[in-house]
């Protein structure tokens, strides 16, 4: 699902196991002084903590990328 401008939602697997899918919400709000965009990841339906626990740590590890990538552009 797409809302313009607002929210990305989507089903996510490894290409190496397509039977444990989870599924992946990406929204976008503008901050209270309309100067940024808060972005919202919301990750869920996984196989097993284990999992979960390992996208944890890839997502914020790749959030904390794109911080230091936007803060360059600025």
């Amino acid at each position: 699902m797409v809302e313009t401008d607002q929210k990305l939602s989507f089903s996510w697997h490894w290409i190496t196991t397509p039977e444990r899918t989870s599924h992946v919400t990406l929204t976008l709000t503008p901050d209270a002084d309309g100067t940024a965009t808060i972005l919202v990841l919301h990750h869920e339906q996984f196989a097993d903590q284990a999992a979960r626990d390992g996208h944890q740590n890839g997502w914020n590890s790749t959030l904390d990328k794109l911080e230091t990538f936007c803060a360059k552009e600025q």
